[in-house]
């Protein structure tokens, strides 16, 4: 005869299970209180005025649980959206000096620790200037600055690693020793020589017009005192004329010289002597 033994669960079996599956219920729950729903929903709205994107989004993320109030859970859900819409980001393409990819790339923004290796996707940021420096194992670091806009998605940005550096070529000679722009100043010297001539012809004529009206004869004999004091205008005018016609053609001879030979190495000096003037040039050419 065999004996068959019935298990009936007892009470104390169904408290133990109900128990422990209200312990794992409270466990995969998060622990927000709905102060600190609140508390983050408040911060993150803050952080979203000043720019701070990143530090919004682990606000509104922790204010999003379904453990916070319903109301604070579906603004913090709409806010987060509205963040993740308008936060920029990046995507750097590296690549070695004969262009091949490169992915084991450690990146820095700002001084703190970005990612370890790049994967080719975006990178969100806040918006604004941030400084990344890109570091590949033996290629020496490069650092970049980029302006980040709010809203700007998936910017693409090449990074070039290891291409060597140009040399600065060591100046020569006649470099170091460079002699002045010789045409500037040839061509600014014959210009003022060309003003010295227009005001020479222009006390030239003034003095012709003073003699005609003078009324004087041909041996400077006037027939009035005013005409004697007209006609020794005429001749102080025509000095000045004089005076004006022969600079100014020495600078505009010289400076167009100066622009038309400019030589390495020229010396100018001006010459005068009680009624000439002229400039001197000296040099190889």
């Amino acid at each position: 005869m065999s004996h068959r033994r019935t298990l009936r669960p007892t009470s104390f079996g169904f408290l133990g299970l109900a128990a422990a599956f209200s312990t794992m219920a409270g466990l995969c729950r998060a622990d927000v209180s709905t102060d600190q729903c609140i508390g983050a929903n408040t911060k993150a709205q803050y952080l979203r005025q000043a720019g701070k994107f990143t530090e919004a989004r682990e606000e509104l993320r922790m204010c999003s649980q379904a453990s916070c109030p319903r109301m604070v859970r579906d603004d913090c859900v709409q806010r987060l959206d509205e963040v993740e819409r308008v936060q920029p980001t990046i995507v750097f393409d590296v690549k070695d000096a004969a262009g091949n990819d490169v992915s084991a790339v450690t990146v820095t923004v700002d001084g703190r620790p970005l990612v370890e290796r790049l994967n080719g996707t975006a990178i969100a940021l806040d918006a604004g200037d941030h400084t990344f420096t890109f570091e590949a194992a033996g290629q020496p670091a490069v650092t970049r600055t980029f302006s980040l806009k709010e809203g700007e998605k998936g910017r693409a940005e090449r990074i070039v690693v290891g291409v060597t550096q140009a040399m600065p070529v060591a100046p020569t000679a006649r470099e170091e020793g460079a002699s002045p722009p010789w045409k500037p100043i040839g061509l600014a010297t014959a210009g003022v020589g060309v003003v010295g001539l227009g005001i020479g012809i222009a006390f030239g004529l003034v003095a012709l017009d003073k003699k005609n009206n003078a009324g004087c004869d041909s041996n400077s004999v006037c027939p009035t005192e005013s005409a004697a004091s007209a006609l020794r205008d005429a001749k102080d005018a025509a000095n000045v004329s004089t005076a004006f016609f022969v600079v100014g053609g020495v600078l505009a001879a010289g400076g167009l010289s100066l622009w038309l030979l400019a030589p390495g190495s020229v010396q100018a000096a001006a010459t005068a002597g009680p009624h000439s003037a002229g400039v001197a040039l000296r040099g190889a050419f």
